[in-house]
Protein backbone atom coordinates (compact mmCIF):
# COMPACT_ATOMS: atom_id res chain seq x y z
CA UNK A 1 0.00 0.00 0.00
CA UNK A 2 2.97 1.87 0.86
CA UNK A 3 4.69 1.47 -2.54
CA UNK A 4 1.27 2.35 -4.64
CA UNK A 5 0.59 5.65 -2.49
CA UNK A 6 4.48 7.12 -3.21
CA UNK A 7 3.86 6.02 -7.02
CA UNK A 8 1.03 7.98 -7.11
CA UNK A 9 2.34 10.79 -5.15
CA UNK A 10 5.10 11.01 -7.73
CA UNK A 11 2.44 10.62 -10.68
CA UNK A 12 0.52 13.80 -9.62
CA UNK A 13 3.56 15.68 -8.66
CA UNK A 14 4.92 15.12 -12.35
CA UNK A 15 1.86 15.84 -13.80
CA UNK A 16 1.17 19.34 -11.76
CA UNK A 17 4.82 20.43 -12.73
CA UNK A 18 3.48 20.50 -16.13
CA UNK A 19 -0.18 22.12 -15.38
CA UNK A 20 1.67 25.16 -14.48
CA UNK A 21 2.04 27.92 -17.90
CA UNK A 22 5.32 27.99 -19.60
CA UNK A 23 7.09 30.86 -18.02
CA UNK A 24 10.06 31.05 -21.03
CA UNK A 25 12.99 30.86 -17.70
CA UNK A 26 15.30 27.50 -18.52
CA UNK A 27 15.23 26.15 -15.03
CA UNK A 28 11.80 25.08 -16.05
CA UNK A 29 13.66 22.50 -17.96
CA UNK A 30 14.26 20.91 -14.66
CA UNK A 31 10.82 20.31 -13.88
CA UNK A 32 10.11 17.73 -15.87
CA UNK A 33 9.08 13.82 -15.42
CA UNK A 34 12.32 12.59 -16.95
CA UNK A 35 14.22 14.87 -14.34
CA UNK A 36 11.83 14.45 -11.47
CA UNK A 37 11.95 10.73 -12.23
CA UNK A 38 16.01 10.55 -11.54
CA UNK A 39 16.92 8.61 -8.29
CA UNK A 40 17.88 10.75 -5.28
CA UNK A 41 15.75 13.41 -6.88
CA UNK A 42 12.02 14.91 -5.11
CA UNK A 43 9.99 17.90 -6.22
CA UNK A 44 7.89 19.52 -4.29
CA UNK A 45 5.14 22.31 -5.39
CA UNK A 46 2.59 24.05 -3.37
CA UNK A 47 0.35 26.20 -4.70
CA UNK A 48 -2.05 29.24 -3.68
CA UNK A 49 -4.33 31.54 -4.74
CA UNK A 50 -1.70 34.33 -4.03
CA UNK A 51 1.38 32.25 -5.02
CA UNK A 52 3.25 29.20 -7.05
CA UNK A 53 6.59 27.10 -5.34
CA UNK A 54 7.78 24.30 -6.84
CA UNK A 55 11.30 22.82 -5.68
CA UNK A 56 13.73 19.90 -6.69
CA UNK A 57 16.39 18.34 -4.58
CA UNK A 58 19.05 16.22 -5.63
CA UNK A 59 21.11 14.08 -3.44
CA UNK A 60 24.43 11.89 -4.99
CA UNK A 61 24.12 13.53 -8.61
CA UNK A 62 26.99 15.19 -10.27
CA UNK A 63 25.28 15.58 -13.79
CA UNK A 64 22.30 16.80 -12.30
CA UNK A 65 23.72 19.52 -10.41
CA UNK A 66 25.71 20.82 -12.99
CA UNK A 67 22.80 20.98 -15.15
CA UNK A 68 21.07 22.88 -12.62
CA UNK A 69 23.95 25.62 -12.37
CA UNK A 70 24.10 25.89 -16.21
CA UNK A 71 20.40 26.38 -16.44
CA UNK A 72 20.17 29.06 -13.41
CA UNK A 73 23.27 31.36 -15.32
CA UNK A 74 21.43 30.97 -18.50
CA UNK A 75 18.04 32.62 -16.55
CA UNK A 76 20.86 34.82 -14.61
CA UNK A 77 21.12 37.02 -18.04
CA UNK A 78 17.39 37.60 -17.47
CA UNK A 79 17.22 38.68 -14.19
CA UNK A 80 17.21 42.81 -12.96
CA UNK A 81 18.60 41.72 -9.50
CA UNK A 82 20.94 38.75 -8.69
CA UNK A 83 22.36 38.16 -4.99
CA UNK A 84 25.32 35.09 -5.00
CA UNK A 85 27.40 33.63 -2.27
CA UNK A 86 30.08 31.27 -2.21
CA UNK A 87 31.91 29.90 0.71
CA UNK A 88 35.27 28.04 0.69
CA UNK A 89 33.77 24.61 1.51
CA UNK A 90 31.76 24.46 -2.48
CA UNK A 91 29.04 25.42 -1.71
CA UNK A 92 27.25 28.24 -3.07
CA UNK A 93 23.74 30.29 -3.62
CA UNK A 94 22.19 32.21 -6.31
CA UNK A 95 19.05 34.13 -6.15
CA UNK A 96 17.38 35.40 -9.53
CA UNK A 97 14.56 38.14 -9.89
CA UNK A 98 13.60 37.96 -13.40
CA UNK A 99 10.66 39.66 -14.65
CA UNK A 100 7.75 38.09 -16.61
CA UNK A 101 5.26 40.36 -17.67
CA UNK A 102 3.57 42.19 -14.88
CA UNK A 103 5.26 39.64 -12.52
CA UNK A 104 8.60 38.90 -10.60
CA UNK A 105 9.32 35.43 -10.69
CA UNK A 106 12.54 34.44 -8.22
CA UNK A 107 14.64 31.52 -8.70
CA UNK A 108 16.85 30.37 -5.68
CA UNK A 109 19.62 27.68 -6.47
CA UNK A 110 21.93 26.09 -3.01
CA UNK A 111 24.67 24.12 -3.88
CA UNK A 112 25.75 21.95 -1.05
CA UNK A 113 28.29 19.91 -3.12
CA UNK A 114 29.35 19.01 -6.75
CA UNK A 115 26.57 16.24 -5.64
CA UNK A 116 23.83 18.19 -3.82
CA UNK A 117 21.77 21.22 -4.45
CA UNK A 118 18.29 21.84 -4.82
CA UNK A 119 16.55 24.81 -6.85
CA UNK A 120 13.11 26.76 -6.53
CA UNK A 121 10.64 29.08 -9.21
CA UNK A 122 8.47 31.14 -7.48
CA UNK A 123 6.00 34.00 -8.01
CA UNK A 124 2.73 34.85 -7.83
CA UNK A 125 -0.14 32.50 -8.98
CA UNK A 126 -1.47 34.34 -11.50
CA UNK A 127 2.04 34.28 -13.99
CA UNK A 128 1.69 30.60 -14.18
CA UNK A 129 -1.83 30.53 -15.34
Amino acid sequence: MKKILTLLTIAILSSATTWAKSLGIACEQLFTEDVTNYKNASVSINQSPASYFRKLEVKDNVKLVLKMKELVDIDGKLAFNTAEKKKSDGSYQKILNIPIGEYIINIGFFKTSDSDASIFIEGPSAAFE
